[in-house]
């Protein structure tokens, strides 16, 4: 990789633009010993570099993206919440300097420290759900399209999973251990509760609603957090976040089955669209909904569906509005 690809790759790292694979790649790149003259020169590039746009304005948004990148890289929490790019370029560079300097002037004996832990990963597909009973002894349910991570280092010194879906999370009572629900860019952090994460690809919104005891949820894991940039959520209330404008709300939730019914086999519409009923259909039964009249979308449902085949509750849905629907195979058609 020569002198231009990794400053390319470096600055894609810092807007945060990198896939899963190129950031490995990346990571891998920095412990390549061969590489340890090339890498450094380029780093030390960006180092310099930084205070040549110390007056550079950067907007809300960029300065936004910045601290987010940074919060998740950065060993310590930052004095203040925004600080001028540069800057955190700057901490950046040290960063990803001092992994690469601990990563190939360690002894022999602390490799294995340096070694990416294993993985486990479960996912529910759409149409299926599954339970997980973690090492803790915490039960979590996993809703259909859902996927849950965590590594061997989990509950040895905190309890941290990922998730991408949703889950319905039972956690274990350990104070000494808390429990960390990462959905990025939040963590949600408990001692032992009851709640559910709602963190869907696709969708413009990340919920969290809490049905016992309290959560907290932030921009930062709780070990890093400043009480100040957390929020305390109570039983029966809802955390919404907005992926793309970085708003958030808390608000009470009526009805609690709407988010919790579905690990018992529940199917739940609470005055929804169509076309919100037609995405819960497709991650609950793994079927493809095609609209054949666009004015159908448009149709609101309320109803709640016990352990029921997609064509019975296309017919009580269809009795209530009269549209007509085909079904073939995985593919369902409405008109």
């Amino acid at each position: 990789m020569n002198k231009q690809q990794f400053d390319e790759l470096f600055r894609r790292y810092i807007a945060e633009e990198l896939s899963d694979e190129e950031r490995k790649a990346f990571f891998a790149l920095l412990g390549d010993a061969a590489k340890q003259d090339e890498i450094h020169g380029a780093m030390q590039r960006w180092w310099d570099d930084t205070e040549r746009f110390q007056d550079m304005p950067v907007d809300a948004d960029g300065r936004r993206r910045i601290r987010q990148v940074m919060e998740r890289i950065s060993p310590s929490p930052p004095r203040r919440l925004i600080r001028p790019w540069w800057q955190w370029v700057a901490a950046a560079c040290l960063v990803l300097v001092s992994f690469f300097l601990f990563r190939n002037n360690s002894p022999s004996d602390h490799e294995t420290a340096l070694q990416t832990l294993a993985v486990q990963e479960i996912t529910a597909l759409h149409g299926q759900k599954k339970q997980v009973r973690m090492p803790d002894g915490s039960v979590i349910h996993l809703n259909g399209g859902s996927t849950l991570q965590y590594d061997d280092g989990f509950n040895k010194s905190v309890r941290m999973v990922k998730l991408v879906g949703e889950a319905f999370f039972e956690v274990t009572p350990n104070p000494d251990k808390p429990f960390i629900v990462s959905t990025a860019p939040l963590y949600t952090t408990v001692v032992g509760t009851s709640f559910n994460v709602r963190a869907r690809e696709g969708d413009s919104a990340i919920h969290v609603v809490v049905t016992e005891g309290s959560v907290r949820v932030g921009q930062r894991p709780d070990s890093l957090a400043d009480e100040r940039s957390q929020v305390i959520l109570s039983p029966s209330e809802r955390f919404t976040y907005k992926k793309k404008s970085g708003d958030a709300a808390i608000d009470r939730v009526n009805a609690l089955a709407e988010w919790t019914a579905w690990k018992d086999g529940v199917l739940v519409f609470q005055n929804q669209s169509f076309e919100e009923v037609a995405q819960l259909l497709e991650r609950w039964y793994g079927v493809q909904v095609r609209f054949r009249n666009e004015r159908l979308k448009r149709y609101r449902f309320t109803g709640e569906f016990v352990n029921l085949p997609i064509n019975k509750v296309l017919d009580l849905l269809q009795s209530s509005s009269g549209f007509t629907y085909t079904l073939e195979g995985k593919q369902v058609y409405l008109q």
